[in-house]
């Protein structure tokens, strides 16, 4: 009896269940009454549309591979315009850029003749094109890359001598030749982009009906999967093409398509797909082998279709469809309700009044307990305006409207990962703290003191304002934790309170970003005729002790240790060397490999003994670098290594040279001032390498 006193209902549920039960008897006759009349009907023309979508879907996919026929029509026009005997390249080169432009699923053209002679038009993974020509018609042998733009524009031209390709010992020109027809290759992973695809080729007949070269075609079929992407089947169906291996050729989902197997990608299966439904039609179909079948899967019903065709790629492929029943019947079950409103509406005239009002009770409720839920998980995003004319319903929304205000000024302050566990768990906040790596970022306005005297205070904070939301903002984005400010200073890390895998590449990553938003905001204020702000900054990664520091009752939470010392004195080092981001070794070698770094020294900052090698981090792998920047560090590096050696007569030429052409990087102006030094008064036996930076 104790229990069931302690069971909540909803107050609409008590007015309105008696009401309930009356309608329940008559209107669960019409309704099953009318859904299994029209459920039969409706699967047998769901069949129907699948069985028409699979014929649809298989000629698309012939006419993908059409331009396979392509290269009969080729071979032929390149004997009768006498390109082949002639060695035209310019020709050749011209006829198979307009088939690469008229067949977007090309990513390859080859052809090679009886010589050695090769042409090779490639589509890069940025859309635009590379053509490699090998000519062996001349002594010695030339090998020329020409690069196109997207517009198809040559924008570059190599050349050398250097010919080790021979496209007579390739797989797809023996074959054409051995077999004298075309001749396709299993799917495979294309090796530029990681794209599935599949390889023809043909042999190239003269006149005479000899064999005097070979076409050869790769074919992505990656548009293959988005064309099945745009099939509107229904909401969850799955379809697949797949080849006699039973390898996935193509489905909704290119992404699926292909799985890492032995440290390589290659083309899936059906098991390997994740959809247990799926691999259960698959199962079924190869027990009995029917095209078209319906099946059962943990409580749901299911039609499946196998189709074999043949494709162009002269094999025998598949096409399958696999739908959950429930994706037609849904809008029989959808009518069915409004049938049942329908009946309720008729049949429930007289209790209008108690719906009414217990809706006006309950929406208010509701939305006032999605309310205080939404606080719970510290969702602040919304504020929904909740109309009653209860005076008590109205007190509480006005309460949590309230209460909303303080969190989102709370918020400002403290990190909002760290409220949401609080409000989460229902613990207090406490003192203390724990030992954590982080990845620990410092930032300061170069010359900011020299800057305010030149600015109205209004000015000034609001300039400064501008920087500071620009610059936290995109540490947050990054998973970064703003600390504190100090001044024009910021203090952030990440890996706290929350735990990040990767934080040094996200850390590097936020340094990098920021420099170029602070190079955007001086661009504008220059052009306003404002003095630009300049960026130093200073990463490390290692131990500190991360939580709440203060007393019991003002805390902040904060990390201490020499790791944070370390990261604020690397900052001020970037003065000395004239650089904009500095990293500790601790960072770099986490991320060596993700990005391009410029080794600056060995130092000891002020308040450490111990040397630490430091390193400016210059920009991401894969983005834009100038040419002569990475000339000017590798040259850098070389005289680094010498000064290092105590060569110091040969690492001052070296610096000597760099400083006549950058004569504006202070850290060469640096070591050629050491190397003057060392070489006028060499350094004892215990020289280690190590500059002590008494500044901050």
């Amino acid at each position: 009896m104790g229990n069931f006193k302690n069971k909540r209902v909803p107050l609409r549920i008590n007015l309105v269940t008696i009401f309930l039960l009356v309608l329940a008897s008559t209107v669960s006759f019409i309704v099953f009454y009318s859904y299994h009349k029209n459920t039969d009907a409706i699967l047998e023309q769901s069949r129907n549309s699948i069985v028409s979508v699979s014929n649809f879907c298989i000629g698309k996919t012939r006419d993908y591979l059409n331009p396979a026929a392509v290269l009969s029509k080729m071979s032929s026009s390149l004997v009768e315009n006498d390109v082949v005997g002639s060695g035209d390249w310019e020709k050749l080169e011209k006829m198979s850029l307009a088939v690469i432009k008229e067949y977007p699923q090309l990513a390859m053209f080859n052809y090679g003749d009886e010589h050695g002679n090769f042409l090779m038009i490639k589509k890069m993974p940025d859309d635009t094109l590379a053509t490699k020509i090998v000519n062996r018609n001349v002594n010695p042998p030339t090998v020329t890359w020409k690069y196109r733009d997207r517009n198809y524009k040559v924008v570059k031209i190599d050349t050398s001598k250097n010919v080790k390709y021979d496209p007579r010992v390739r797989p797809w020109y023996t074959a054409a030749v051995s077999k004298k027809r075309i001749c396709w290759s299993d799917l495979y992973l294309f090796f530029t982009d990681h794209l599935p695809g599949i390889s023809a080729s043909y042999p190239v007949i003269d006149s005479k009906r000899r064999v005097v070269g070979a076409l050869g075609f790769d074919i992505t079929l990656a548009e293959l999967s988005s064309f099945l992407n745009t099939v509107n089947i229904s909401e969850n169906a799955e379809l697949l093409v797949m080849n006699e291996q039973d390898k996935i050729v193509a489905c909704i989902d290119a992404k699926r398509a292909m799985v890492k197997k032995d440290g390589k990608m290659v083309p899936a299966t059906i098991d390997q797909l994740g959809n247990p439904w799926l691999k259960q039609s698959f199962e079924i179909y190869r027990k009995n082998g029917k095209e078209n079948f319906n099946f059962e899967y943990d409580g749901e019903c299911y039609l499946a279709s196998y189709q074999d065709f043949s494709a162009n790629a002269g094999k025998k492929w598949k096409f399958v469809v696999v739908v959950p029943e429930m994706d037609f019947t849904a809008s029989l079950i959808y009518t069915n309700r409004i049938t049942m409103l329908v009946s309720l509406v008729i049949m429930v005239i007289g209790i209008i009044l108690v719906i009414i009002f217990s809706n006006l009770v309950s929406r208010s409720l509701s939305a006032l307990t999605r309310e205080t839920v939404k606080i719970k998980d510290f969702d602040l995003s919304h504020n929904v305006e909740i109309e009653t004319h209860i005076s008590e319903i109205g007190d509480m929304a006005a309460a949590i409207k309230s209460m909303k205000k303080g969190l989102l000024a709370f918020q400002k302050y403290v990190p909002s990962a760290l409220v949401r566990d609080l409000i989460k768990t229902g613990n207090d906040a406490k003192l203390g703290g724990e030992s954590r790596e982080l990845t620990i970022f410092f930032s300061d306005i170069a010359g900011f003191t020299t800057i305010s005297e030149d600015m109205q205070p209004q000015e000034l904070m609001i300039r400064l304002s501008e920087y500071l939301t620009l610059m936290t903002e995109h540490i947050r984005v990054r998973n970064g934790t703003v600390d504190k400010f100090i001044g024009d200073s910021i203090m952030a890390f990440w890996n706290a309170p929350n735990i990040i895998d990767g934080h040094p590449r996200l850390a590097c990553r936020a340094a990098l970003g920021c420099r170029k938003i602070v190079e955007q905001i001086s661009e504008k204020w220059a052009s306003e005729g404002k003095k630009p702000f300049h960026t130093r900054i200073g990463l490390h990664t290692g131990c500190a002790v991360v939580g709440n520091l203060g007393s019991s009752d003002r805390m902040n939470y904060t990390a201490v240790g020499d790791a944070v010392n370390l990261a604020s004195r690397l900052e001020g080092v970037n003065k000395v060397y004239g650089t904009s981001i500095i990293v500790s070794e601790e960072t770099y070698e986490r991320v060596k490999s993700e990005f391009v770094f410029r080794e600056l020294d060995t130092v000891a900052v002020k308040g450490r003994q111990r040397g630490v090698k430091i390193y400016e981090l210059i920009e991401e792998n894969g983005m834009k670098i100038d040419s002569d920047q990475l000339d000017f560090i590798d040259k850098f590096h070389e005289s680094l290594d010498e000064y290092k050696r105590k060569n110091w007569l040969v690492a001052e030429e070296l610096f000597e040279s760099l400083n006549e052409k950058y004569p504006e990087d202070l850290s060469v102006q640096l070591y050629l001032k050491r190397c003057q030094e060392f070489v006028a008064s060499p350094p004892g036996l215990e020289w280690t390498g190590i500059f002590s930076i008494k500044t901050k």
